[in-house]
């Protein structure tokens, strides 16, 4: 199910005042009344969202208990949660019956509303059991949900077959086991994802902070992903679920990596992009010298064959220099001279 972020639908901040709601609710109505917006279909959902958004945050114990679960999960709008998974808290949610969830929505709301706030009576409705986490420096890990807490702890996400009842049951959760993996991005700098490192992770898995090392091979991809065995969280039979760390490379800036092919920027003088020069360059190898063709124009690529990012497979891409002719803000004294006595002729 996801997760409806009715602050951000309104355009307002997590503080705004009940006047401040209000205002913005009433903005967003006057835009996308079906009246004024007849037969565009984007601006009728726009006004249902806010009609939403409003029905919770403009009420007192609505929004309590709205902010207090979204601060417990630190969730952002869009994520997928499985709403069985969270049944007894805040003394559950008023869509369940019997264990069962059901979708189609109340009064015309989202099934997220309805879960909530009640109006739901049986059927089915799935979601991801993936915790999904944030973190800060990626050189240091990353912590849990909420600061240091994870999602949830092993009670809400119960034993095989759980949210199975009178009410019907969640997808894929009827005689089935429950996933206990947990799943997190990690981004690293370019030069530790070329020449490998081991960082370490900081996480919670539903039984306190926990630290581990994780091993990153050189020539990983962004993309691809690290399996910690029995990392995750706890089952009932003692059996831990895996973590699953997706690796996001982070380049510098006037840097772009295109598979194994690496882009990079170099500023050159007028007078040197007419000339020809030789400039310093940083490659994943070290700096080399480059030699700048006379003549060369702006936007105009440099192919450095083998020198660019080099993947598990031990396969080299290529690094292209791309030239970018920067007038300096101060020119010496005689190239000043020699710019206006061409401007003259």
């Amino acid at each position: 199910m996801e997760y409806k972020d009715y602050y951000k639908i309104l355009g307002v901040e997590k503080t705004a005042t009940q006047d401040e709601i209000k205002k913005a609710y009433r903005k967003m109505a006057k835009q996308y009344h079906p009246d004024k917006t007849k037969g565009d279909k984007a601006a009728e959902e726009k006004f249902k969202e806010a009609n939403e958004a409003f029905e919770v945050l403009g009420d007192a114990e609505k929004r309590k208990k709205y902010d207090q679960f979204g601060q417990y999960g630190n969730f952002q709008g869009g994520m997928n949660f499985d709403p069985n998974d969270f049944a007894d808290m805040f003394g559950g949610f008023s869509g369940f019956s019997g264990g069962g969830f059901s979708s189609g929505g109340s009064g015309g709301f989202s099934d997220f509303f309805s879960a909530m706030f009640g109006g739901m009576n049986g059927g089915s409705s799935g979601g991801s059991r993936y915790q999904t986490y944030t973190y800060g420096d990626p050189y240091g890990g990353f912590s849990g949900m909420n600061g240091a807490s994870g999602m949830g702890s092993d009670p809400y996400y119960g034993a095989a077959g759980h949210g199975c009842g009178s009410g019907g049951c969640g997808a894929g959760t009827c005689g089935e086991k429950p996933s206990y993996d947990l799943e997190t991005k990690m981004k690293i700098k370019l030069k530790d994802a070329f020449e490998g490192k081991t960082a370490k992770v900081s996480f919670n898995a539903g039984e306190g902070k926990k630290t581990v090392s994780v091993k990153i091979p050189a020539g990983i991809e962004s993309g691809k992903k690290i399996k910690l065995k029995d990392q995750g969280r706890k089952a009932p039979d003692g059996s831990y679920g895996n973590l699953m760390i997706e690796i996001d490379i982070q380049t510098e800036k006037g840097q772009e990596l295109k598979g194994k092919d690496l882009y990079e920027t170099i500023e050159v003088a007028p007078w040197e992009a007419y000339l020809g020069a030789e400039k310093i360059v940083s490659t994943l190898d070290g700096k080399i010298k480059v030699k700048i063709p006379a003549g060369i124009k702006n936007g105009q690529k440099i192919k450095l064959a083998g020198k660019g990012y080099r993947n598990m497979k031990g396969t080299r891409g290529d690094l292209y220099i791309e030239t970018i002719i920067n007038n300096p803000k101060h020119l010496p004294e005689e190239i000043l001279e020699a710019y206006k006595k061409v401007k003259e002729k």
